[in-house]
């Protein structure tokens, strides 16, 4: 029987440091998005194994954005919505839908480039 881990979910305190991991990823991504755009415009320069492993790791990276929703939602549950902490949270949220935008955008571009 195959075990089912436990969410170890982050107190708020933990909240800066998450969202500073989530813009890393969002800055390096939005790299990535630049080198697709241009490697879409020179068809026939990934060959099938890199363009394989292009969608697979960025559909792991999209899958763990719900990880990322469900801890921004139970944080939601914790402040009061008028307070400094609830436009830190939402920030997060906002910072969530950027990063799910430019993954899909990569992996758009990696389903349509055609490998040589």
């Amino acid at each position: 029987m195959e075990k089912i881990p436990v969410m170890n979910w982050q107190p708020l305190g933990m909240l800066p440091v998450l969202a500073s991991m989530l813009d890393e990823q969002f800055g390096e991504l939005s790299e990535q998005l630049e080198l697709l755009h241009a490697a879409k415009a020179r068809p026939l320069v990934m060959d099938a194994k890199m363009r394989s492993r292009l969608i697979e790791v960025h559909g792991e990276q999209r899958d763990l954005l719900s990880l990322y929703r469900q801890q921004a939602t139970r944080w939601l549950r914790e402040v009061d919505s008028t307070s400094e902490r609830s436009a830190d949270v939402e920030r997060f949220c906002d910072l969530i839908s950027k990063v799910d935008t430019v993954l899909g955008e990569i992996l758009e571009i990696a389903h349509g480039v055609e490998a040589r």
